[in-house]
């Protein structure tokens, strides 16, 4: 499935799709990946009845440096919310923290 891709696409539309790859084409067909080597977004999604740890954002920024980007900004969305230690790392690096509630 990847041999259409270079590295660096096929590691970028991984991170897009959540690290699932049998989405890797999908989003391939959906998702158009910019070619600004100044910045990227990263982000992830927890739609579940729990609030999202500090962990879930600590993996988010370990996946970011498999990517070689002189400014990264993070997103995390939740269905419930974030923990005080994750509102503590998203304060340190930038994080936006989207709650169901502000969407």
């Amino acid at each position: 499935m990847l041999k259409n891709y270079d590295k660096l696409e096929a590691f970028e539309l991984y991170a897009i799709a959540g690290g699932i790859p049998q989405y890797l084409s999908y989003f391939a067909k959906k998702v158009s990946i910019a070619d600004d080597p100044s910045f990227a977004i990263f982000g992830g999604c927890r739609w579940k009845n729990e609030t999202i740890s500090r962990d879930i954002l600590e993996k988010l920024i370990i996946n970011s440096d498999l990517f070689n980007y002189p400014v990264k900004y993070y997103y995390l969305f939740s269905k419930v919310g974030f923990t005080k230690d994750c509102h503590q790392l998203a304060k340190e690096v930038g994080c936006k923290l989207i709650s169901f509630d502000e969407m």
